[in-house]
């Protein structure tokens, strides 16, 4: 049995959507990409402090960081956030519907946000 623990909700829209939580004892950044019988489908990328605190402030698109990691998951939850299904999957194998469009952060406030964490650092 996978363990999961709920941090951090970033973005949340008739549910969550972008959150930060731990599976399997590495922080991840979860982002919806389905919904299917009932279940949320999420990529689930390892997520450095660099990266989330850059998505925080719209110093990176949600899609950058998810593109941040070489490690990424496809995680299925269902209501009670329990983990029905986890594969490791490559992003360019992932279908580009399923990833966030390039350039949009958390929030619209942000405006374009960089989809490089070194685009980011260059910003500041």
């Amino acid at each position: 049995m996978n363990k999961f623990e709920w941090i951090e909700t970033l973005y949340e829209f008739d549910g969550p959507m972008i959150f930060v939580g731990v599976l399997d004892g590495a922080r991840r950044l979860f982002c919806a990409v389905r919904e299917r019988n009932g279940n949320w489908g999420y990529l689930a990328a390892a997520a450095p402090d660099e990266a989330i605190d850059a998505l925080r402030t719209g110093g990176l698109s949600v899609r950058g960081a998810l593109e941040s990691s070489d490690d990424v998951l496809s995680v299925e939850l269902d209501r009670r956030l329990a983990v029905q299904s986890m594969d490791a999957v490559s992003l360019p194998d992932v279908p580009e519907a399923w990833l966030p469009t390039p350039g949009y952060g958390l929030s619209h406030v942000f405006g374009t946000c960089p989809d490089r964490l070194e685009g980011s650092r260059a910003n500041l």
